[in-house]
């Protein structure tokens, strides 16, 4: 398992009846709501669009789908068996990587040569992953406590690349790092926004731990401010800092100069003793679970360049939630991740799109700023940031978004052969030859020998293949990153 994003600083068709969730304990009451009704009266099916139902333990839709809370947070996924089965797959994952690192730290301290300095630092690093293993455990009992469904169909899928930690580092800077970089995203922000802006209800899309959403909240005194994200350990984590909990974790810096730097216990708090009206909900901004023109101002915060959609269908989305006149306010740099470059989009053609679509661009402002700045790391990094304001002016189709392939939906339909697949089945079959024929006993040159009489290609040609893959792989394997 890679997991180099956790301490490093590189920075993250068929319809379910019955979705198959344990349904976690919330009060003695079966009638009571767990979440307010304000909440509830702003909610509908992310799938079918029809209004949800408490029933005094999951939300349901007309048809019976139901949606579970964790914890005391609405987990509102189109399809919530199978996003639960995602992130209950990523927490094991997790596990494995704590487990195989402490055991391999271990092994490594048995070594008799080592310095007592040495032996100190990996002792260091054991005791800080066993910690962190612990708190972050804690942290996601709720999602533990689901039952995980694996006959479930795959309707939609979260990115394979997403983990329960690949913002790690964001829960440190929100919530413990002495630096300005919470304060300076605030005062960009501010330079965009009207002097009197003071929405009644107010949204933040892809919210992580909701440091940004929260000093917003609290800095213009907003009535009314919901914050989303699907990642269950950074919307669990925001919960307890809501509830103003202390809660202690290690930063592990990827390339530490001292000792005493190997290792920080940081303390993560809230800052705010008072907080009024501002919930947290488990979403997909894919698949928003509003009903239209239910907020006055929208947040996307780092947000509209890691999601795996096309801006003009992203801008659909952000228009049917906002109210008439209603704001979309960004935060973040333009660093597309598609690899088809027409959806790669430059400022211009962001503006483009923002009036195509429905709104009209009223102020922004292009900033560098430090990103995920930690004191004790000997790295820094920074970026370049777009922020702007836009005014919803009227309407706009919202076209329908499928992140998976129909043939991957549909498991009666053929998988299609293409260049892609060709290449692919080439390189697998050519490892896996190389592979299964290493016995302990051939040399490169042996193996060389065999590849060139199989693949019928020269033998200068075999041994470079061999050694090119040979030494990729005894890299991954003495290489951190």
């Amino acid at each position: 398992f890679k997991f180099i994003s956790f301490y490093s600083d590189a920075s993250p068709k068929a319809s379910v009846v019955n979705s198959g969730i344990m349904k976690p304990p919330l009060t003695s009451k079966t009638n009571s709501l767990p979440v307010p009704q304000s909440l509830i009266d702003l909610l509908q099916c992310p799938q079918s669009k029809e209004n949800l139902k408490w029933d005094g333990s999951d939300f349901k839709n007309p048809a019976g789908l139901s949606y579970p809370l964790l914890g005391s947070i609405p987990w509102l996924l189109p399809y919530p068996a199978s996003a639960l089965d995602h992130w209950i797959g990523k927490q094991t994952e997790l596990n494995a990587y704590f487990k195989q690192r402490v055991e391999k730290l271990q092994d490594q301290q048995k070594q008799k040569n080592l310095s007592a300095i040495t032996r100190q630092r990996l002792n260091t690093l054991e005791k800080a992953l066993l910690h962190n293993q612990k708190i972050l455990g804690d942290c996601l009992t709720p999602l533990a406590q689901q039952n995980s469904n694996k006959q479930t169909e795959i309707n939609d899928k979260i990115p394979a690349h997403q983990s329960l930690t690949l913002y790690m580092r964001n829960l440190f800077r929100d919530w413990c790092w002495q630096s300005n970089e919470n304060q300076d995203s605030l005062n960009i922000l501010q330079k965009i926004l009207p002097q009197s802006w003071a929405p009644k209800k107010f949204l933040t899309l892809g919210c992580g731990s909701s440091r940004l959403p929260l000093d917003l909240h609290q800095k213009f005194n907003l009535s009314y401010s919901v914050a989303v994200d699907f990642n269950p350990l950074l919307i669990l984590f925001a919960q307890q800092m809501l509830e103003n909990k202390k809660i202690k974790l290690y930063e592990l810096p990827l390339a530490p100069i001292e000792l005493s730097q190997v290792a920080i216990e940081n303390e993560l708090k809230n800052p705010y003793s008072k907080i009024k009206n501002f919930h947290l909900l488990f979403a997909d901004a894919l698949h928003l679970p509003f009903k239209d023109k239910s907020f006055d101002s929208l947040l996307t915060p780092w947000f509209i360049d890691i999601v795996p959609i096309h801006f003009e269908l992203l801008a659909q989305r952000v228009n049917r939630v906002l109210e008439p006149s209603g704001e979309w306010i960004n935060f973040g740099p333009l660093g597309f991740m598609f690899s088809d470059e027409h959806q790669c989009f430059t400022f211009e053609e962001i503006q483009e799109t923002l009036t195509a679509q429905g709104f009209r661009l009223e102020k922004y402002s292009i900033d560098l700023v430090p990103y995920l700045e930690s004191p004790n790391s000997t790295q820094k990094r920074f970026e370049k940031v777009l922020s702007f304001r836009a005014t919803k002016i009227c309407d706009c189709e919202e076209k329908k978004f499928q992140y998976l392939p129909d043939w991957l939906l549909d498991h009666n339909m053929t998988v299609p052969l293409n260049s892609h697949v060709q290449e692919l089945q080439l390189k697998a079959k050519v490892n896996a030859d190389i592979i299964f024929s290493i016995d302990g006993k051939k040399s490169i040159n042996d193996l060389a020998n065999l590849m060139s009489s199989h693949y019928k290609m020269e033998v200068g040609l075999a041994r470079s293949t061999i050694v090119t893959y040979l030494n990729k792989f005894y890299e991954s394997r003495v290489r951190r990153y």
